[in-house]
């Protein structure tokens, strides 16, 4: 192909609702408010809403307006009537306010009614009126978990599931179940992936937070990473979610922001910390693997999370006596929503009063002069929109070193009438053109100065190349 030519789209590619995920228009919102959350396949999209059907929600107050500053105090792998360290990090407990996260592996060994009675009520129990609780896999060493569910009552959630979420301040939490095999697996299209999908759809939150036993990455050599949790990680990444801890490694482990593959993203990947200190005993790290900061196996704690809406802050406080420390701030992921073309549609000078909108092809083409157009719909967005980006995808067998540029157009016109002789005015633009554009990779294209919020965005895709 040559500089006077550029096909956007395949020509193989059949005109079909699958074509025009390839054309997609992206946003990111600002952090504040109340926000749209990306919308996953098979999600519904959603408000704030209490009580959707297929979503679990914790019974009992968690505290804290939208606005809200809150903290929230988190640690696994806590109670042993044979050890102190529960006993030294519940005395943490007993100076810091919040709301206290338990990641799982509560009561040792096997979660029985005994053990939660006589290990875990003198130590972390003293503060059970304000703990959420989530399932390790010594609870399930008592057939159905019983102890835990018996023990903590409506705030673990259904005793089917186990997973549940709530509202703390600005921040939506996720409690998940790791003990796949107890829940009818973890993988992609499972009813707990499902219902995660379908909650965080539900409740788009400024930030998102999620708890689970069972970290997908780890320097541990005890358990290790594991790729189970690799579809629930899909699922919150592409929800824009900020922060998830783990136990199961008796250990403390913070990770940079990361991609599900473990790839660094320090825009919209997901910082997750293991918080294996609650009491129990220790486990070795070995050589830390990608994207690990900070490693420590010697001390217990807990960890200190400070919530505010947009950003937060982390503390490892150690206990009496021990030294380790470790501490930092983020800021909460962007929001982004992904809109795919309703109306596409290719006009040619040569055929000036034909329409084309059945056509398996949209062409950008200076001999003969053939231009593309597209329509989006914005619509939910409930936040002030930080840009936009229209990408289009040049698949094998396209590349050009000079591609279209792209203007703004009145966007009311018709696929199915839309000709030469009637096309839309030009209402701004040109917004960017891109050059050597490679064969199988994706075009971006900035329009943050057309797309101001909800509503109907137009954009002509016209040639560049005056040589035909």
């Amino acid at each position: 192909m040559d500089d006077r030519h550029f096909d956007n789209l395949a020509r193989s590619v059949a005109r079909s609702a699958s074509r025009r995920h390839l054309l997609r228009l992206l946003l990111t919102t600002a952090t504040t408010g109340v926000l749209s959350a990306i919308t996953p396949p098979g999600a519904f999209p959603g408000r704030r809403n209490n009580g959707v059907p297929g979503v679990a929600e914790a019974k009992q107050d968690a505290g804290g307006e939208d606005g809200d500053t809150v903290v929230l105090l988190a640690a696994g792998d806590i109670a042993s009537c044979d050890s102190i360290g529960d006993d030294m990090t519940a005395d943490l407990l007993d100076e810091h306010e919040g709301t206290i996260l338990l990641l799982g592996d509560t009561a040792y060994q096997s979660g029985t009614p005994e053990e939660f009675e006589e290990c875990y009520e003198p130590t972390w129990g003293r503060h059970k009126d304000r703990t959420y609780p989530s399932l390790g896999d010594h609870e399930y060493n008592t057939p159905g978990a019983s102890g835990y569910f018996d023990y903590f009552g409506d705030v673990a959630g259904d005793r089917d599931k186990g997973y549940y979420s709530f509202d703390l301040g600005a921040w939506h939490i996720v409690v998940l179940n790791a003990n796949c095999s107890k829940v009818g697996g973890c993988e992609a299209g499972s009813p707990q992936e499902q219902w995660l999908r379908e909650d965080l759809a539900a409740h788009p939150a400024p930030c998102t937070l999620a708890a689970i036993h069972v970290p997908r990455f780890s320097s541990g050599t005890t358990h290790g990473s594991n790729p189970a949790m690799s579809a629930f990680w899909d699922a919150l990444y592409e929800a824009g979610a900020d922060v998830i801890l783990s136990g199961n490694e008796h250990n403390y482990e913070r990770f940079a922001p990361q991609t599900p593959d473990g790839i660094r993203d320090d825009r919209q990947g997901i910082r997750q910390i293991i918080v294996g200190t609650g009491g129990v005993g220790h486990y070795p790290i070995g050589p830390p693997i990608a994207n690990s900061e900070v490693r420590n196996d010697e001390d217990w704690g807990i960890l200190k999370m400070t919530l505010r809406p947009g950003s937060y802050d982390w503390e490892f406080i150690p206990v009496e006596g021990q030294s380790f420390t470790d501490s930092g701030s983020g800021v909460c992921n962007p929001l982004v929503r992904e809109f795919s073309a309703v109306a596409d549609v290719t006009v040619r000078e040569e055929d000036p009063a034909a329409n084309f909108g059945e056509e398996a092809t949209l062409e950008v083409d200076s001999d003969p002069q053939a231009w593309t157009y597209l329509r989006f719909e914005v619509e939910d967005v409930d936040a002030r929109v930080e840009s936009a980006h229209l990408r289009l995808y040049a698949p094998p067998g396209e590349a050009t070193g000079r591609g279209p540029e792209v203007f703004g157009v009145d966007a009311d016109w018709s696929e199915s009438s839309l000709t030469w002789e009637n096309q839309p005015e030009i209402t701004g633009g040109p917004f960017g053109s891109v050059d050597g554009i490679t064969e199988g990779s994706w075009i971006d294209i900035d329009v943050s100065e057309a797309v101001t919020g909800n509503g109907s965005y137009a954009f002509a895709l016209q040639p560049r190349s005056d040589d035909g």
